[in-house]
């Protein structure tokens, strides 16, 4: 496709600099930027993305929540270049002068040459979908060019500002640590690639820009953007604020980084002035003064205010370490604010604003407040002269909101002395990049003799009302006065600071917010807070009278796992492919790197909102509806289209087709028609298109929709409960049943002596895809009424049939392409249409390219992710704990409309039994709707849900037995040969192997004793280890390929699967390889290249899903390439009997009648097969030949999924997961994860691994961390990255084992099994050893009775469960 001429960008790159003109470098070319030209809200990585050719940095939050953008700044300071990693795009355009900028184009390429962190994290195996790795590939060169000698602690640590949804991080963590000076990182599995540890050589890194030497930061610069919205840097202090004093102050914004706007998303709506202070010397000084402190100033960065704590602790320059107590618990608690891409560019002063104006639950204003900080408020006095205020960080966060015309200018930390204990702690839904639920700060200064407290500071933060304004950090008065001057060593000190504590608290708690936490759950986090620090000083002073005992059971509540993580490890077998005479595999079974790897990590893999954009380009937004159930009434869109820019607001009327896009039937409306029922809240009701990204987002905030309530006022249903209390059309007929023999009789009859009975009601809250690519989509009109539209997916037919059907138009006009997605899960099957539906409503009706991409929180709000189940369940059992009988009723809860979810009703009520046998089964689940967006299939639909289900009721067997669970699970096993509960059978014989092998792997039994002994021991730290197995029946579905070879030997293959991360390509690459390398060629998979999943090639294909898309596409190249080695054999066997090798092509002409050129359409008769020769006639050679001989050199095959091709089959798989929970805060870290893994024999376990690892961490987030939150007017309040937590690096398993276990069977493709699903149903163990800790816990605080644990299975949850008493606390 032809780029676009981009005039504008013309117009704004110069080679001419002017006082007016922000300079700077992008991968080493000057950049000059004329402002007046820009909309002052632009940020970096939009005009890298949509202005530049490079496009390998990507948006893939907005929110600076998962580093997919990060890129490396640099600038010359004192003579050195320094480096930062940045999240680009909170990175405002006009704070870039001055700066060179390197995304992961600038490192290398393919024409070149790649960078070693490139080649590294791909050889690692370290990328699937790609989409995350240009952002992991700038994390970590910005921390080598900072610190080129890193430990690998720290290295591992560096992945706190970064996400990575398919690969579970391991491999990128190892890849990472290799480059450690202390590195002993091993890449096990690409065992052949080389690699040497630690530094790289930096001789060809990117060198610092010289014309960037002369651009000075501090010279004063204003300017307008088109919308009239100043944006001002002052050279002085003095300067800003008389500035700032003309101007109001509801309007005014003093910025120095602008990473606040990542979780305030409103603030660029108010703005209209901007004060740059970002390179303010007055505000980045740091000062030690002997009798009063630190001072720190506002300017500075979190990770210089990181630095001066520990330089400062280091060089002693108080002068005496006494001092300086609290400086190293300051600087770790201050490494766990935000990410290190925000760390290295937010400013203190900033932060500590947002605590004060938004009531933000600062990290820093909380512990800087229990470090008695005061902080210095500077103006300017009216007269040419600036007036300095100090006073304390307690009173400024109370006092009223700063003038415009004052600004927070420093921060001073006193010195504290011999007898001060200091520690601060935070309670999070994740170890990393989270916002705090509860963190407090503690300062004690205590008579080691006497055990006087001399003085207390109890600092909270999260006990108010959380982002509202006048909430704050607080110190809890009452329970400090209950402990100054009284003997810490006494019970009642501590009775009387917890029975004060409550009052403080319950005079600040808020209601329940979407971020983690209710108020109850805060309550007992802030006790447990102060519990643990009466334990820290009572360890530090010792013993010496009191009656305050501290053992060793209770020591253990001061260790925040956390912090003392050890570097994760792991192993990983598999079985070596074996080359005999017999069976030859090629490349087939061995761990070969993701095929795209390189380019992925190099930016240079393209994605659908990665293609160059043609002259003309729009772009569109989608307007949302602002209520859920309730009708629209009409939609005034007056506004938006008053806005310069605006081109069009188009609405269901625009509809040319039918406002329909449902790919399954039924009905599913593109945007709401007036008159009709709104179904959930940011439903689509139109659409605005512009002229740039900007102006269409901000004009589709300005259409109003008006709405009528319905008749009595009805609310939105958003629950299952809520579903089957309204009835009606909110209980669908779509209801699963299976039985086996008769449970409702068993279930009826008396319990005979030694039988028993159980029931509960197990609950699964929902999960976010959480693909790192956003639906998006590109259509481009074409003559003939013809649209292309480029669109990531998992199903080209449905989108291709839906387009057209809202366009009105024959499927034959639409034309679907994609050639990667970023990621999908799931979500791409259905979701993904609406949004190229919508995008193709403004093309056709514009005739005009238009884009839509949406950002992170309208993705969560419209794109819903795996259903809310509900199962109540009676099993009956005998006294050896077999299951006599079950039944089980489920709901699920689907959303506004059943979509895909028909899929997961079937798959819940179908696999509740597991791997477990059941004589007498009675299996049902009914889907429900509500008002809430539709969900759809998410890795493992139903299977997980049915798992957690499942292993419940061997838990409850277990409790009422009083015997371990796992002798349980063996009790009731499946037999070798049984049939399934859908009646096809189940071969069940490895089953028991699966099992042994992951209980020998984890050397169950020793450990689980040690982990009875830890829990013994520990009080406020349990310990839990448990196993889990899976029995995942999979379907391998109709796939075509059509495999093209070329003169020159090159091959081209097309199929109709959708390459989204799971390595299909890769391992249909080898299969191909393999297929035509029978014949006696070398070929090698640098020949092999994969073109666009087009409609118009492949029409008709069915979705890649299930885990056997890879299989399914690599049998039916298999297929195609086994035709075309058939023609090429032939040909090869003709040339070699006649031993004209040398001069093929020549000779292959004079092959033909006359020794002409003209060639015949059929294949020469073969010549008697001489002995194979490997290479003896050069693949490139034999091409050609064969192109001259008009030999068919294309040739396609299929997988026809039925008839005699159907195939399904069952997989297996056992896990064992530890896990360590706080009890206090219910923090959960993962010790040691296990898995044995059926894989048949695998096709490239290099990718299995992966798969093997991305699923099961997916599933440890769907179990522990990911909340869909939704409020009662079915508003969703997790919509972001700061309230919704998918797993991050410190999730990753500290030790973790992989074993593919081998094992030849005849029906597989080429005795393959899948990988991409079971493996996150293992994550089940995770979830029951967290349910084992939790037990122990119970069973301390005198609770035996058997529990349910409602998944997510949050802190607060896990908290709650744990039944710790008040008075334990004491």
């Amino acid at each position: 496709m032809k780029e676009k001429k981009n005039k504008k960008r013309k117009r704004m790159a110069t080679q001419a600099a002017s006082e007016d003109v922000i300079t700077f470098a992008l991968n080493g070319e000057r950049i000059d930027v004329r402002p007046g030209e820009f909309d002052v809200t632009t940020t970096l990585n939009s005009f890298i993305r949509r202005q530049t050719r490079y496009k390998g940095t990507k948006l893939a939050c907005g929110q600076g929540g998962c580093g997919a953008c990060t890129v490396d700044l640099s600038r010359m300071e004192n003579g050195h270049v320094v480096h930062v990693s940045v999240n680009s795009c909170l990175r405002p355009l006009a704070l870039m002068d001055g700066w060179a900028v390197t995304t992961t184009e600038g490192l290398g390429d393919s024409k070149n040459g790649f960078h070693p962190i490139q080649e590294r994290i791909a050889h690692f195996n370290g990328t699937q979908c790609g989409f995350c790795t240009p952002g992991m590939v700038m994390t970590l060169y910005s921390a080598l060019k900072e610190k080129p000698e890193r430990t690998m602690q720290e290295l591992e640590a560096r992945m706190d500002g970064n996400i990575c949804r398919c690969t579970g991080f391991r491999p990128i963590l190892d890849a990472m640590r290799s480059f450690a000076s202390d590195s002993n990182t091993q890449n096990d599995i690409n065992k052949d690639i080389p690699f040497t540890h630690g530094p790289y050589n930096t001789t060809n890194d990117p060198k610092f820009p010289d014309f960037l030497n002369t651009v000075s930061r501090t010279r004063s610069l204003k300017f307008s953007d088109p919308l009239s919205r100043t944006w001002f840097r002052p050279s002085s202090l003095l300067e800003a604020l008389q500035y700032s004093a003309t101007l109001p102050s509801d309007q005014t914004k003093f910025v120095h980084a602008n990473t606040a706007i990542g979780y305030y998303r409103d603030d660029n709506e108010t703005i209209r002035n901007y004060i740059d202070i970002s390179n303010l010397t007055e505000l980045v000084q740091t000062s030690i003064d002997q009798e009063h402190g630190l001072t720190i100033g506002a300017g500075n960065t979190i990770t210089s205010f990181i630095s001066a704590l520990r330089a400062t602790e280091a060089s002693n320059g108080a002068g005496n370490p006494n001092k300086v107590r609290h400086l190293t618990a300051l600087a770790n608690h201050a490494y766990r604010v935000a990410g290190i891409h925000v760390r290295n560019i937010a400013s203190v002063g900033g932060n500590l604003m947002i605590a004060k104006k938004r009531g933000f639950v600062s990290d820093l204003a909380t512990i800087l407040l229990g470090a008695k900080a005061n902080v210095t408020v500077v103006s300017s006095d009216g007269k040419g002269g600036l007036v300095n205020k100090t006073v304390s960080l307690e009173e400024f966060l109370i006092t009223p909101q700063l003038e415009v015309n004052q600004l927070l200018s420093s921060v001073t930390i006193p010195w504290t002395n011999e007898n001060t204990n200091f520690a601060t702690y935070k309670a999070a839904p994740r170890p990393q990049q989270a916002v705090a639920t509860i963190n407090s700060a503690f300062w004690f200064d205590v008579d080691r003799n006497s055990g006087k407290v001399e003085d207390v500071v109890l600092s909270f933060g999260g006990v108010m009302n959380q982002d509202q304004s006048g909430s704050h950090a607080v110190r809890a008065k009452r329970a400090e006065q209950a402990i100054k001057g009284q003997n810490i060593r006494e019970k009642k000190t501590i009775e009387a600071a917890m029975e004060a504590l409550k009052q403080d608290f319950r005079s600040n708690a808020g209601e329940r917010d979407a971020a983690g936490g209710d108020e109850k759950y805060r309550e007992r986090v802030v006790s447990g807070f102060l519990y643990k620090n009466f334990i820290s000083v009572l360890g530090a002073i010792g013993p010496n009278g009191g009656d305050v005992k501290i053992d060793n059971r209770v020591a253990s509540a001061t260790v925040d796992p956390a912090e003392r993580r050890e570097v994760s490890r792991a192993t990983h077998k598999f079985a070596d492919v074996e080359e005999t005479k017999e069976k030859k595999t090629g490349l087939v079974g061995k761990p070969i790197p993701h095929i795209s790897g390189k380019i992925q990590a190099a930016g240079e893999a393209v994605y659908t909102d990665d293609i160059g954009e043609v002259e003309g380009t729009l772009y569109c937004a989608i307007v949302h509806a602002k209520h859920a159930r309730r009708t629209l009434t009409g939609i005034d869109a007056s506004k938006a289209l008053a806005l310069p820019g605006v081109v069009t607001v188009i609405d269901a009327r625009d509809v040319p087709g039918k406002n329909n896009y449902s790919g399954v039937g039924g009905e599913i409306e593109v945007m709401v028609e007036i008159g009709k029922l709104v179904q959930y809240h940011a439903q689509p009701i139109a659409a605005v298109v512009a002229r740039t990204e900007i102006l269409a987002r901000r004009g589709a905030a300005l259409v109003e929709g008006t709405y009528e309530a319905l008749a009595g006022d009805k609310k939105p249903v958003t629950s299952i409960d809520e579903a089957l209390r309204e009835g009606g059309e909110f209980i669908t007929p779509l209801r699963n049943e299976y039985k086996v023999g008769d449970a409702d009789k068993e279930d009826a009859a008396e319990l005979q002596e030694g039988e028993y009975r159980a029931n509960a009601t197990v609950r699964i809250g929902s999960q976010h895809h959480f693909y790192m690519e956003t639906q998006n989509a590109y259509v481009i009109p074409d003559e003939d009424d013809t649209f292309t539209v480029y669109s990531p997916n998992q199903w080209p037919d449905a989108a291709n049939m839906a387009v057209a059907t809202v366009l009105g138009l024959p499927a034959s006009r639409i034309r679907i392409v994609n050639r990667r997605a970023g990621g999908a899960f799931g979500g791409k099957i259905s979701h993904n249409i609406l949004i190229a539906a919508i995008t193709a409503i403004a093309s056709r009706k514009l005739h005009a390219p238009v884009r839509l991409s949406l950002d992170r929180t309208d993705d969560f709000r419209i794109c819903g992710g795996r259903e809310e189940t509900k199962a109540e369940y009676n099993v009956k059992f005998d006294k050896t704990g077999k299951i006599k009988s079950l039944r089980m009723e489920g709901y699920i809860n689907a959303g506004f409309v059943p979509d895909m979810s028909f899929f997961t009703n079937n798959s819940f009520a179908y696999a509740v039994t597991e791997t477990y046998h059941v004589d007498n089964l009675k299996s049902s689940c009914t889907l429900v709707r509500s008002n809430l967006p539709n969900r759809t299939s998410l890795r493992g639909p139903g299977e997980t849900q049915a798992s957690y289900t499942m292993e419940h009721i061997i838990a409850n067997i277990a409790h009422v037995l009083n015997k371990p669970a796992n002798e349980i699970r063996e009790r009731n096993f499946l037999a070798a040969q049984e049939t399934g509960v859908n009646g096809k059978p189940v071969d069940a014989s490895h089953l028991p192997e699966v099992w042994n092998k992951c209980k020998e792997m984890s050397d169950f039994e020793r450990r689980s004793a040690e982990v009875e002994v830890f829990n013994r021991d520990n009080r406020w730290k349990k310990r839990g280890l448990e196993m889990s197995t899976v029995k995942y029946e999979v379907s391998i579905w109709r796939k075509e390929a059509l495999v093209n070879i070329y003169g020159d030997g090159s091959i081209v293959v097309n199929h109709s699967g959708s390459e989204m991360g799971q390595g299909m390509n890769t391992k249909v690459a080898q299969v191909v390889e393999y297929e035509l390398s029978k014949i006696g060629c070398k070929i090698g998979l640098e020949k092999i290249r994969f073109g666009d999943n087009r409609s118009d090639v492949m029409p008709n294909a069915m979705f890649t899903g299930g885990s056997t898309g890879s299989e399914g596409v690599a049998e039916a190249a298999r297929r195609a390439a086994e035709i075309l080695a058939g023609r090429l054999g032939t040909i090869r066997s003709i040339l070699i009997a006649k031993a004209l090798k040398e001069k093929v092509v020549e000779t292959a002409t004079n092959l033909l009648p006359g020794g002409t050129t003209e060639a015949k359409t059929e294949i020469p008769s073969a010549a008697p097969e001489p002995p194979q020769l490997d290479d003896a006639v050069p693949w490139k050679d034999l091409c050609m030949a064969a192109k001259m001989m008009n030999i068919n050199l294309q040739a396609q095959g299929v997988w026809e999924g039925s008839g005699k091709s159907e195939l399904s089959y069952h997989i297996f798989g056992a896990a064992a997961s530890e896990v360590e929970v706080d009890i206090l805060t219910g923090e959960v870290s993962i010790r040691r994860v296990d898995i044995a893994y059926d894989n048949g024999r695998s096709l490239n376990p290099a990718i299995d691994i992966g798969q093997c690892e991305g699923g099961f961490l997916q599933g440890v987030g769907h179990w522990l961390r990911e909340n869909v939150v939704h409020g009662a007017d079915g508003r969703h309040e997790s919509s972001n990255v700061f309230k919704y937590h998918p797993p991050c690096g410190k999730d990753v398993p500290q030790v973790w084992n992989i074993e593919l276990i081998p094992r030849e069977w005849e029906r597989g493709v080429m005795s393959s099994k899948a990988s991409g699903e079971p493996p996150l149903v293992l994550a089940t163990s995770v979830a029951l050893a967290v349910r084992s800790a939790v037990g122990s816990a119970r069973k301390d605080a005198g609770q035996n009775d058997f529990f349910i644990l409602e998944a997510p299975i949050t802190p607060e949850i896990i908290q709650e469960a744990c039944g710790t008493k008040d008075s334990e606390l004491r």
